[in-house]
Formats: C-alpha cells, sequence, structure tokens
C-alpha cells in the first residue's frame, strides 16, 4: 500500500466523506448491507468478496460476469461458503 494512503486511516477529516459514500452505497443497494457493495448500472450488490486477487484474464472474466448479473433484473444473490482468509498474494498467471 502506498504510504500516503496508510497515513490516511485515521485522518478524521476523511469521516464524513466515508460516511456519505457509505450511505449512497447502501441507498444503491436497496437495503442495509455490509461492505465491500459494488454498483452496476444502478444495481447495487454486496461483494464481491475474494480471498486472492486474481490474474488479469481472470479478474476480467469475473468483472464481465458481475455486469451481466448486474443487466439481469432477475438476479438477486449468490453466495459461497469462504475458503480460507484473505491474502493480498496474486494469483499466478495462467
Amino acid at each position: 500500500m502506498d504510504r500516503s494512503l496508510a497515513d490516511t486511516l485515521d485522518a478524521s477529516e476523511l469521516d464524513q466523506a466515508v460516511a456519505d459514500a457509505h450511505e449512497v452505497s447502501q441507498q444503491v443497494l436497496g437495503g442495509r448491507g455490509g461492505s465491500p457493495i459494488i454498483a452496476i448500472d444502478g444495481h447495487g450488490f454486496f461483494g464481491p468478496v475474494l480471498t486472492r486477487i486474481p490474474d488479469v484474464e481472470k479478474g476480467a472474466a469475473l468483472l464481465d460476469a458481475l455486469i451481466i448479473a448486474a443487466r439481469t433484473p432477475e438476479f438477486a444473490a449468490l453466495q459461497r461458503p469462504y475458503s480460507g482468509p484473505p491474502t493480498t498474494e496474486r494469483e499466478q498467471g495462467t
């Protein structure tokens, strides 16, 4: 992480901006939800929650799938158990 980002972790002058962004995310979601929330084309979803950073190809495919789900009005939710604690290690390219 860029050190300047880490230095803002406890910066109280950002509290209102964070609270405002959280409120907007809750409105887009259409109810109360945790974090993260992603909004695509005005449709909000809780997630995605990733336990590892995917390689570029898989990341792009995942984003495409999320866009298709968001553009499908009948799609509501998809969830499975966590496969382990998150890591900041990147997946090795294939």
